[in-house]
């Protein structure tokens, strides 16, 4: 039968596969698979290595790498071992093919017919070639272009001659603050996945994992970021967690109406997160608009349904409810089961 010698490769190949070392599952002799990329990478001419200095210190970046709005962020890529030969450096970033997935593999409902498997596609970072230096400005774009925030996955691609030289991949999440909803916004930029639950990367959650989620899991992710204590679960599962303040039974005026009247809102249970659960969808209310302390069609929610995590208003998202009651719902107690 036809054989390929792994050990002839090119330097190439060997920096794709000791940069996705992690990536690569090898069943039949694992450890000699082992010892042999921890020679190419003495053997190696050069591995390009990103290095991090958040708000003026090094830092590492296992996992994914959480910055918050107001930090500052330098990457930079040591090309001194090429001093005095020609290069090219080239930025890409990691970014799912598709905004939605239904990893179940069945219709129910949402994300029918959507690709079922998940595939990263790789992208030039447009206005960053030749640059072995990057501040923050440089990689806003990347982020979601509505809140500059958000999960990116990052590297680099040192070229010499006909060599490519890959980088390790930097996953960093930038979000807007410590409560509950600056936690959300730290997966914001990832796609719809129905049934995220189900996926794993290294024991965590897809959520966790900075893959995707679907309506639910976006919202639990908050919730867990809080310290609560809630599993991944659908919409309905979740209920069982929360406690209803009120319940929407239409609007007047473009005032919500409740049991008692006019729906009151408070800031404090905003920012821990107050939830609005529609039939099979759920929603974190975002912002308290005019007139304020009181629910009505023009405050902000956030939520993810079919696409990207989005800002919208309550009188959008609500058009697709038309006529459907809907509780108004907060997690039972920080911190509790």
């Amino acid at each position: 039968m036809p054989s390929y010698d792994i050990k002839s490769v090119t330097d190439t190949l060997k920096s794709l596969y000791i940069t996705s070392r992690d990536k690569i599952s090898v069943g039949h002799q694992k450890e000699k698979w082992e010892r042999l990329l921890d020679k190419w990478e003495k053997e190696i001419k050069y591995t390009p290595s990103i290095t991090a200095i958040l708000n003026g210190e090094q830092v590492e970046h296992y996992g994914c790498l959480d910055m918050r709005g107001g930090d500052n962020i330098n990457l930079s890529v040591d090309i001194s071992p090429l001093d005095n030969l020609e290069l090219k450096i080239v930025w890409k970033f990691l970014k799912a093919e598709e905004e939605k997935y239904n990893i179940i593999g069945k219709n129910q409902g949402c994300a029918n017919n959507a690709r079922r498997y998940i595939k990263l596609a790789e992208r030039e970072a447009v206005g960053l070639r030749n640059k072995s230096e990057l501040i923050l400005s440089d990689l806003l774009s990347l982020f979601d272009s509505d809140t500059g925030f958000g999960t990116i996955r990052l590297f680099c691609e040192v070229i010499i001659g006909k060599g490519v030289y890959r980088s390790n991949v930097l996953c960093l999440s930038r979000y807007r603050d410590e409560s509950y909803l600056g936690k959300l916004t730290e997966i914001f930029n990832l796609p719809y996945i129905y049934g995220s639950a189900l996926l794993r990367d290294n024991g965590k959650v897809a959520a966790e994992a900075k893959y995707g989620a679907d309506c639910a899991n976006f919202i639990i992710y908050g919730l867990r970021r809080m310290e609560c204590n809630i599993p991944y679960a659908g919409p309905m599962q979740l209920r069982k967690y929360l406690v209803e303040l009120d319940e929407v039974d239409g609007f007047k005026g473009g005032i919500a109406q409740g049991r008692a009247g006019t729906v009151a809102i408070f800031e404090r249970d905003i920012n821990i997160g107050l939830l609005l659960c529609f039939n099979g969808h759920v929603a974190a209310l975002y912002e308290d608009r005019e007139p304020r302390n009181i629910l009505d069609l023009n405050d902000l929610v956030v939520h993810q349904l079919e696409t990207y995590p989005e800002i919208i208003s309550l009188k959008n998202i609500k058009k697709q409810y038309i006529g459907v009651k809907f509780p108004l719902m907060k997690y039972k107690k920080m911190g509790a089961e």
